[in-house]
């Protein structure tokens, strides 16, 4: 099975043949259903979904993240939990339904935090923070944008791309509030 996962990831990666991946992939859940290993399973599904996501067939990327949803949580896996959850956001997130965006995200912060996965705590953050800047909802963004910031300045400089896209996000909210100084530094 993960000589299949690698097969279908390179397809997926290097050369975006969507069709290869896609048939590496299902030859993988088909060996780990045939094998009953149900805790390597969410991921798979979630890259499927995210195969979905990217060709925009909306109804195939929420079943499969939904199903892999619902194996993490059965197995009670809250990491594979938390990928299924940020996945569902960004789908919603695509079919510009912030507040269910939203709703997702909150699920997953909540785990994060049960978790004291500090990084993906931050970055559940961040989204939040964008999701209420496209709600027009400004000082809420900050507020989350705030607390997801004083976590990437102490992260490792392989998150650093976060904290920029933080900084990005928190000038747009304070230009929402007309707050221009704040927002040009």
């Amino acid at each position: 099975a993960m000589k299949h996962v690698i097969e279908a990831r390179w397809f997926l990666y290097k050369i975006y043949n969507y069709e290869r991946a896609f048939y590496y992939f299902h030859l993988a859940v088909n060996n780990m259903l045939k094998n009953n290993d149900f805790d390597r399973l969410p991921p798979i599904l979630n890259n499927i979904g995210l195969i979905y996501l990217h060709i925009k067939d909306y109804e195939k990327a929420k079943e499969n993240f939904l199903r892999a949803l619902y194996i993490s949580k059965s197995n009670n896996n809250l990491a594979s939990s938390v990928s299924s959850l940020f996945n569902l956001s960004a789908l919603y997130d695509n079919l510009d339904n912030q507040k269910i965006s939203l709703k997702y995200q909150f699920e997953a912060l909540e785990i994060c935090i049960k978790l004291k996965d500090t990084l993906k705590t931050a970055i559940s953050k961040l989204n939040i923070g964008i999701f209420y800047n496209k709600l027009s909802e400004p000082n809420t963004a900050i507020k989350y944008l705030n607390e997801a910031q004083e976590i990437f300045e102490k992260s490792s400089d392989a998150y650093k791309y976060y904290q920029t896209y933080t900084l990005q996000n928190l000038g747009s909210a304070y230009l929402k509030l007309k707050e221009n100084d704040k927002a040009y530094n």
